[in-house]
């Protein structure tokens, strides 16, 4: 919604009340909000004179800007008494049958003026940064993607994908390469970020491949269920290599090299710096120049494309919470 999750208590409610407006009204029934005055807020505090208030919700949630507890309440009454002498800001929200989390998402949406899909059919539509800007707009590959190349134009569908942990996509989600194939038509696959042991890959090859006879997987043996990379195939490359030479960058499965034709594949996943930035020294010093330094080498006999999470941002809408991470 772009309301700050740090803050007192009123600077939040009066981001929320300007980001929903003063009325919003949903599919399926209204949710209304107004401005309570000082005389109608809850408190617990004893001393000092007081003022007793009865209202009777429907459906209510109550946010106070003073650190008083939420509530909830069906079809009951709420009672409370303040301070005179302490004024605050308190938000209502009353509702019928329109949830909640649609209003609010509807409301942030529509403030961006994006105009996007919000029912979840279309997850990679919404933004979920902690503090989305206006201006930001997410990545659709309905609309975004340059129109296909027509059917006589020589070329090769290259698709990259971190993908979190194969085997749980698998589980999970019921993941088909085959699948992704017919909707993508893709030639190669590249993958990252597997998480798999070399006792798994013939499994998962059988599982996964069908129509697919040329796969490459480098796992980490240093630390087992971690990292990883592979290159998928339809095309039958002229070389294959793991790794970048050096035993000490070699140890994670994060680099799969295939040779083709014209052309260097790589898909790689480039160590993050880790928590406290731990490995930021050996990332920088190490091994993004031997990264750099092998590319360059395969340079000098044919183009070199790269491919893969590079756990690099190149701007802050790529970052969940720049704020954090710029720390």
């Amino acid at each position: 919604m772009g309301v700050a999750a740090r803050g007192n208590k009123k600077d939040l409610v009066s981001a929320l009340m300007e980001s929903l407006g003063e009325e919003v009204i949903g599919k399926e029934g209204a949710s209304t909000i107004e401005q309570i005055g000082p005389s109608e807020v809850p408190s617990k505090r004893k001393s000092a004179s007081s003022v007793v208030v009865e209202q009777k919700l429907e459906t209510s949630e109550v946010i106070s800007a003073t650190p008083s507890k939420r509530s909830r309440t069906k079809q009951k009454s709420i009672k409370g008494t303040t301070p005179e002498e302490n004024p605050v800001t308190t938000v209502k929200i009353n509702k019928t049958s329109h949830k909640k989390e649609t209003v609010v998402a509807n409301g942030a949406i529509a403030k961006a003026g994006l105009g996007l899909n919000v029912d979840g059919a279309e997850p990679w539509t919404v933004l979920v940064h902690k503090k989305p800007q206006a201006e930001w707009i997410p990545y659709n590959p309905k609309v975004m993607r340059p129109p296909p190349l027509s059917k006589d134009t020589r070329a090769l569908k290259i698709l990259s994908w971190n993908v979190n942990g194969l085997k749980a996509l698998v589980k999970n989600r019921g993941f088909s390469v085959h699948e992704l194939a017919q909707r993508e038509d893709f030639d190669v696959l590249c993958l990252q970020e597997t998480k798999i042991q070399e006792k798994d890959v013939d499994v998962i090859k059988e599982s996964l491949l069908e129509g697919y006879t040329n796969s490459f997987w480098t796992c980490s043996v240093s630390k087992l269920g971690y990292s990883g990379t592979a290159i998928i195939s339809r095309v039958k490359p002229l070389s294959i290599k793991y790794g970048l030479g050096v035993p000490d960058h070699d140890t994670e499965g994060r680099i799969v090299t295939v040779e083709f034709d014209d052309f260097y594949l790589l898909t790689a996943y480039v160590p993050n710096s880790g928590d406290g930035l731990k490995r930021l020294t050996y990332r920088v010093t190490e091994w993004d120049p031997c990264l750099g330094n092998y590319m360059k080498e395969l340079e000098k006999s044919k183009p070199v494309i790269l491919t893969g999470d590079l756990n690099c941002a190149h701007q802050e809408i790529d970052i969940h919470d720049p704020a954090v991470s710029s720390r």
